[in-house]
């Protein structure tokens, strides 16, 4: 990415309210991706509500979500291709395309940027068990 581009993405919404921006024209979405990248992300199941502290005091627990990520350039540049699998928690349940949550909330974030979404393979390990106030969306939102 050049100097520009990133100073571009910098200024992104900066200095106009909202209202004045509303009825710009968006620009095209760009390609984030050349080649492609994997990772893997641990996240932590939380505890908030601890006693007294109410939201104000909370803990991470050993138990911990795992997201691998394969991003790909696209092959196909009008939709991208996106393959979830998810094991453990929720796996009866839980999409497996482009409406899983962490795609959806990746997907939101590169379009702020000013990006397109590449081609996705996602495994979700989860381990944090999902309705238990153990924090397994926001483990998934931060994944993103």
């Amino acid at each position: 990415m050049s100097a520009a581009e990133a100073n571009h993405l910098g200024q992104l919404g900066q200095g106009q309210q909202p209202e004045a921006a509303a009825g710009s024209a968006a620009e095209p979405l760009r390609t984030p991706l050349e080649q492609p990248l994997a990772f893997t992300l641990r996240v932590p199941a939380t505890s908030a509500n601890l006693g007294p502290g109410y939201d104000s005091m909370g803990l991470a627990l050993e138990l911990r979500d795992e997201i691998e990520v394969e991003a790909r350039p696209r092959k196909n540049p009008a939709q991208p291709a996106v393959d979830v699998v998810v094991v453990g928690e929720g796996a009866a349940d839980l999409p497996t395309d482009a409406s899983h949550l962490v795609v959806a909330v990746v997907e939101k974030i590169l379009a702020a940027k000013g990006y397109s979404l590449p081609d996705l393979s996602v495994r979700a390990t989860n381990v944090i068990p999902h309705s238990r106030g153990l924090g397994s969306s926001a483990a998934a939102i931060v994944t993103a």
